[in-house]
C-alpha cells in the first residue's frame, strides 16, 4: 500500500494500534487521519459488511500486519489483500497439505 506520509516502523505502528483499538472499541478518538489510515477503515468496514472476515481471522491479520509494519516501516496491507492472499494459498494446497 502506498502512502503520502509514512514515518518510521513504531510511529505507523501506534497509529494502527490506536485506529485498531478506536473500531474494536467503537470510540472515534481520531480527528485527523492520515491516507492509509482511511483506507484501511473503508477496506475493513467492506470485508466485515460482506462477512468475509471472522474473529480469528481478523486477528491472524493483525499480528500479520503488525509484523509487516515492524518489517518494513510501511502501512500495512489492506484487510482485503489479506484475505484474497490467505484465499489464494488455501486454494493451492493440495488434498494432504489440507489435513491438520
Amino acid at each position: 500500500m502506498q502512502s503520502d506520509a509514512v514515518g518510521d516502523s513504531s510511529s505507523i505502528l501506534i497509529r494502527f494500534n490506536r485506529l485498531i483499538r478506536s473500531i474494536i472499541g467503537n470510540n472515534a478518538s481520531h480527528i485527523v487521519f492520515q491516507v492509509w489510515e482511511v483506507q484501511m477503515l473503508v477496506d475493513i468496514s467492506d470485508c466485515i459488511e460482506a462477512r468475509r472476515a471472522s474473529k480469528k481471522i481478523f486477528d491472524d491479520f493483525l499480528r500479520v500486519a503488525r509484523r509487516q509494519i515492524e518489517e518494513t516501516g510501511q502501512p500495512p496491507m489492506l484487510l482485503s489483500v489479506y484475505l484474497d492472499g490467505r484465499r489464494r494459498r488455501r486454494a493451492t494446497r493440495t488434498p494432504n497439505e489440507a489435513l491438520p
